[in-house]
């Protein structure tokens, strides 16, 4: 679930979701301190471009692994879906790109022993995640 009270200035009144305070981080935070607890889980996913920008979630994360994009393919990827509401005229070259760039510049300034992989070719990086994670619980089980 997403909230956000944080207006890109665009006339049409469309929200800037690419900044934490647009979703619920302390719901997130909170709903994953009980999965850890009470499951017998191997590995917990937390996906998203955001994530290693909150702290709070930083101290549940065992693996910090931040896939970037290019910004043709992010382009592209951002034509593919569907968003309600949809982007406004603008809002990708305005919004979307810059705060992905901040994301990312405030990621690799703040948050240690990150694992940085490209997703130019999918195949790759979804081989490049696998084998960390294949690691991760080769590691575990010694």
């Amino acid at each position: 679930a997403v909230v956000s009270t944080q207006s890109t200035g665009f006339p049409d009144g469309d929200v800037n979701w690419e900044t934490v305070p647009a979703l619920k981080m302390e719901d997130l935070v909170s709903d994953l301190e009980q999965l850890m607890e009470n499951s017998q889980l191997d590995i917990i996913i937390v996906e998203g471009h955001l994530v290693l920008n909150y702290p709070p979630l930083l101290r549940l994360l065992h693996l910090r692994i931040f896939v970037k994009v290019e910004r043709e393919l992010a382009w592209t990827r951002r034509l593919t879906r569907e968003y309600d509401p949809p982007d406004g005229p603008g809002y990708f070259e305005e919004v979307v790109w810059p705060g992905y760039q901040k994301i990312v510049e405030e990621v690799r300034e703040t948050v240690g022993d990150v694992k940085w992989l490209e997703a130019s070719d999918p195949e790759v990086c979804y081989q490049d995640v696998e084998g960390i994670i294949r690691d991760v619980m080769t590691s575990a089980r010694m």
